[in-house]
């Protein structure tokens, strides 16, 4: 069986990670600095030295992930875009960070917008949705 490391894994329970690695090919492990929140692995992301060295398959960015609609994901898709249609010039898909429902949320906070609104939709969509204004309406 394949393993992933979840850094902050805040969340106990596989099926509630992302999609994809939430199936029975794959075991989770948490990692999280947090002991509170009962984690596999108790270390920070900053500095992950208490991780075993080939303990977990992470380092495959561009094998399958999963398989969406939109076709084969891999890691890499999933932090940077899908890189298929950006090879065919559609660059609107580079996303140049990953984010989650919640930091996607935060960073249109930070950045000021007034209203913040986001949607995830699970499968087969698999995408994530956000709508702000600058101005309360």
């Amino acid at each position: 069986m394949k393993t992933f490391l979840h850094v902050g894994g805040e969340s106990k329970r596989k099926d509630l990670t992302t999609i994809g690695f939430n199936t029975s090919e794959w075991n989770d492990k948490r990692l999280d600095i947090d002991d509170k929140v009962e984690p596999v692995i108790i270390g920070a992301m900053t500095n992950m030295s208490v991780v075993v060295d080939a303990s977990v398959d992470q380092n495959q960015l561009t094998e399958l992930a999963y398989t969406s609609v939109a076709g084969p994901i891999t890691p890499l898709y999933i932090l940077y875009g899908h890189r298929p249609p950006m090879a065919r010039g559609n660059l609107y898909m580079a996303h140049r960070c990953g984010f989650t429902q919640n930091v996607l949320t935060g960073t249109l906070q930070v950045a000021g917008f007034a209203i913040v609104a986001t949607k995830l939709r699970d499968d087969p969509y698999s995408d994530l949705w956000a709508l702000s204004t600058v101005k309360p309406i």
